[in-house]
């Protein structure tokens, strides 16, 4: 027979209780991307390459799939993002990941904005890969974005899943290239 004095179960519950009302480990950050990066040919600056296509996630997004995202802290991956706002909204991201080929690339995304209506936008673009050899980076001249389905929702978590172009990135002195329509999706963000 096994004695049990109640003042001591008492006690250890109420400690067990206590650390059971602690709050909640936040979900690490996800995201995935196809980026489109061609040739531009402007003023004797060039692209290392005509047209590459890269995709991280199994499968990569769409416009209209969001895909696999790669989380933030496995394989290798270093994610994280921020979506604030309540129309316009702020945002601004970074992926670092191997692609389905096993390049390493970083998309950083900075300064986004999307208005009101979720629907259009602007964000500044920094990419690295091994192909290109540098960062190249949007620079003043924005890059343009479409949301999908008007997925913009800030807060903890948030997420954003747009389409988004650029005229042109930049690793002066000679390198240019451009960004084609490309797709990226950033998923538990932290926001307001």
């Amino acid at each position: 027979m096994i004695h049990v004095c109640p003042h001591r179960s008492l006690l250890a519950v109420s400690v067990l209780a206590a650390f059971g009302c602690s709050d909640s480990v936040p979900l690490p950050s996800q995201g995935s991307v196809t980026l489109s990066i061609r040739s531009v040919n402007v003023n004797a600056m060039s692209c290392p390459f005509t047209a590459k296509t890269y995709l991280v996630g199994a499968p990569a997004p769409t416009s209209f799939d969001p895909g696999q995202s790669v989380v933030d802290g496995e394989h290798g991956a270093a994610v994280n993002c921020s979506v604030q706002g309540s129309g316009p909204y702020t945002f601004s991201g970074s992926l670092a990941a191997a692609t389905s080929e096993g390049q390493h690339i970083t998309v950083t995304l900075t300064d986004g904005t999307v208005d009101a209506d979720k629907a259009t936008g602007t964000v500044g673009v920094s990419i690295y890969t091994p192909d290109l050899a540098a960062a190249f980076v949007s620079g003043a001249t924005p890059c343009t974005l479409t949301t999908n389905n008007k997925q913009v929702k800030p807060g903890q978590p948030g997420s954003i899943w747009v389409d988004f172009e650029c005229p042109t990135i930049a690793a002066p002195p000679a390198n240019l290239c451009g960004v084609g329509k490309s797709t990226i999706v950033f998923q538990n963000c932290n926001g307001n």
